[in-house]
């Protein structure tokens, strides 16, 4: 559905929330709105487990995706009546709104000021431009209001304010560096251990391997090079070793594993922990995606394959920094060096480590603690 077409829906929603503006504000009401990751390990459902272990008497209602997708199905008729009707009603009567992404309707909402907008993002930082540094017309006009929406914006460092202040497009009041709800979780070394165990349990032919990670960015027609070049890369690393692959969900259901790589290729896109995968993984490999932000707290190696790196940097979004010097691992636009640089796993981690540092103001385990003190 384009752009245009979507707009109008995102008023009628509007329409309703600004009706049910009559009734007023319920103190210690919550609307959870995740729409790009529904589990408790994104920041928005962390937080809400949080919250929920500090107060089970709250009230609160889930906003995802599946709630106002457009189909003949009766059932989701059902589901987008309710999203229309119900849920507008929640979004106006929440003393706090929580977003994992830029949730458009509330571009045209017209909320109390006694309801608080807080927008975790889903991204722990970012390589790639993206929002209103990158996007252009109706779209950023609509993040524009969506961000005069926001009460804050919650950041991991001061080494990202200005970038996040472009992309939304909000001044440095609306700005707090707590760090992100979905980081806790790498601090406590209990809970990692647990996943560990959890992950080995249901995979036990994979814990005396070396597991790498493969999670590329998403590119269109990207299906075809990606098969060929996995079995080349599975023919290249050692016997003791296995790809755990991580695609876009929309290259999911593209890639078919031969039965002849099926021992050292398999496909984790559809999986539904991520944090498990980083914490088994002993090694990388990515090229322009987010998640080496997560992973360096790991402090392990990384490995970047930007074999498009050219046309990613003159056709794609663009970067925020010097790509090239700012990745915390060796950048192979080959597959030959990429295979090379998996057997010799020369990394500096000392590199890994100070990005880490830069990039995480807070290393101890207490950002959701902090926001809901905020908050409080």
């Amino acid at each position: 559905m384009r752009l245009k077409v979507k707009n109008i829906l995102y008023m009628i929603f509007a329409m309703f929330v600004n009706i049910y503006r009559i009734r007023p504000v319920v103190c210690n009401r919550y609307c959870f709105i995740m729409t790009h990751d529904t589990s408790e390990y994104g920041n928005v459902g962390a937080m809400k487990k949080y919250i929920l272990e500090q107060d089970k008497d709250i009230e609160y209602i889930d906003i995802t995706k599946n709630d106002y997708k457009i189909n003949t199905n009766l059932k989701q008729l059902g589901i987008l009546i309710k999203f229309f009707f119900i849920k507008s009603y929640w979004i106006a009567t929440s003393e706090y709104i929580f977003l994992d992404n830029a949730f458009l309707p509330l571009a045209y909402c017209n909320l109390s000021k006694k309801t608080k907008v807080i927008q975790l993002w889903h991204g722990c930082n970012a390589i790639k431009k993206f929002g209103q540094s990158y996007n252009t017309g109706l779209l950023k006009k609509l993040e524009k209001k969506l961000a005069e929406k926001y009460t804050y914006l919650i950041l991991n460092s001061e080494n990202t304010r200005e970038k996040y202040k472009e992309a939304f497009g909000v001044d440095d009041s609306k700005i707090l560096v707590t760090g992100s709800p979905r980081v806790d979780i790498f601090f406590d070394e209990e809970k990692c251990s647990i996943l560990r165990s959890e992950f080995y349990k249901e995979n036990t032919l994979l814990e005396e391997k070396k597991i790498i990670l493969y999670a590329p960015t998403f590119r269109d027609n990207q299906s075809n090079k990606l098969s060929e070049e996995l079995y080349q890369l599975a023919d290249g690393i050692n016997e003791d070793s296995v790809i755990l692959l991580r695609l876009h969900p929309s290259l999911n259901e593209s890639i078919i594993i031969p039965k002849k790589y099926k021992s050292k290729i398999i496909n984790m896109s559809g999986y539904n922990n991520l944090v498990q995968l980083l914490l088994v993984s002993d090694v990388l490999i990515t090229d322009y995606s987010s998640i080496i932000y997560e992973y360096s707290i790991l402090e392990r190696p990384m490995i970047f394959y930007s074999y498009d790196f050219k046309e990613y940097s003159n056709n794609g979004r663009g970067f925020y920094e010097d790509y090239e010097n700012y990745v915390p691992g060796t950048v192979c636009y080959s597959l030959q060096d990429l295979i090379i640089e998996i057997r010799k796993l020369e990394v500096d981690i000392d590199k890994v480590k100070y990005f880490k540092i830069k990039n995480y103001e807070y290393r101890d385990g207490k950002n959701m603690q902090r926001i809901l003190r905020i908050l409080n």
